[in-house]
């Protein structure tokens, strides 16, 4: 399956579909994407039922709409999921405490659907937000401190200056 981030616009909601494998090297296009529609006051639904892998960056990344819905007061932003195996990894990151998981049948999202740019980064802008995500990652619990907190370590001790 080909790894894709698709979008639509619902008034004030961005419906976020990801398919496939979502690793580090495709996080950049969509942390910015999500930085942009968070900027403007959108709040998010992810549509992760043809999601096969999550990497801990792909999580931080999805982190960070629980945390931004959390600062301004918002509802629990939702994750569609589909299978037994998605919700069991986003229980073990505590997503099931900030989100709301929605075992949500297939459904077309409302307006057209378009592709995030896969605009290129360079890697210090990825390694940023491999560190990034891992930082979010950890606001959200103590758990998550425990399970990261040596990965942001080793990724700072790399970083220069």
């Amino acid at each position: 399956m080909t790894t894709k981030a698709l979008y639509a616009i619902d008034g004030d909601r961005c419906l976020l579909r990801l398919l496939g494998q979502i690793r580090f090297t495709e996080c950049p296009p969509i942390d910015r994407f999500v930085k942009d529609k968070l900027q403007e006051g959108l709040q998010f639904v992810v549509d992760l039922r043809e999601t096969t892998l999550l990497d801990s960056t792909a999580l931080g990344l999805l982190a960070q709409l629980a945390i931004h819905a959390r600062e301004h007061q918002w509802p629990k932003p939702e994750l569609w999921i589909a299978n037994d195996q998605m919700r069991t990894l986003l229980e073990s990151v505590c997503f099931d405490r900030v989100f709301g998981l929605v075992e949500a049948p297939m459904q077309s999202f409302p307006g057209r659907e378009q592709a995030i740019e896969d605009a290129p980064s360079d890697a210090e802008e990825l390694a940023r937000q491999v560190a990034s995500a891992h930082q979010d990652l950890i606001r959200l619990s103590l758990e998550n401190k425990v399970a990261f907190q040596s990965v942001l370590d080793a990724l700072t001790a790399q970083s220069p200056g």
